[in-house]
């Protein structure tokens, strides 16, 4: 098998979830979750314990964004702030998976879907 797919988890509401399905992918490796908010991390840490320690953790999306390690991010925030973090993480090179709506402004949703596709990345 090749390489496992780095991933990334931005909000541990629903995005624990998402942490814990990537988790348990055999194709993927969960590397890092973030959260604004410590009190969601320490939930999270008792929540999946097995997670941890091997798993990075931070506060500031982008300190997880830097990391090379990481090839997709799931944006799993509120829906108005998905246009923001996902073009933040096109930007930084990675592929995203984003929490329905993809956003607020079809303008935006179409920027999201244009800079992918121009370089190359997942939506």
């Amino acid at each position: 098998m090749s390489k496992k797919i780095g991933y990334g988890v931005l909000g541990l509401g629903i995005g624990r979830y998402h942490a814990k399905a990537a988790f348990d992918m055999e194709e993927a490796e969960l590397v890092a979750v973030c959260d604004a908010r410590p009190d969601r991390l320490e939930k999270h840490k008792r929540e999946y314990p097995e997670m941890y320690p091997d798993l990075t953790v931070y506060t500031k999306y982008e300190d997880m964004l830097a990391n090379p390690d990481i090839d997709i991010i799931s944006v799993a925030t509120p829906s108005g702030t998905h246009a923001e973090y996902v073009c933040q993480a096109l930007r930084a090179g990675k592929h995203v998976l984003v929490e329905k709506p993809i956003c607020a402004d079809v303008r935006d949703a179409r920027e999201m879907v244009n800079y992918a596709a121009k370089n190359k990345l997942y939506l």
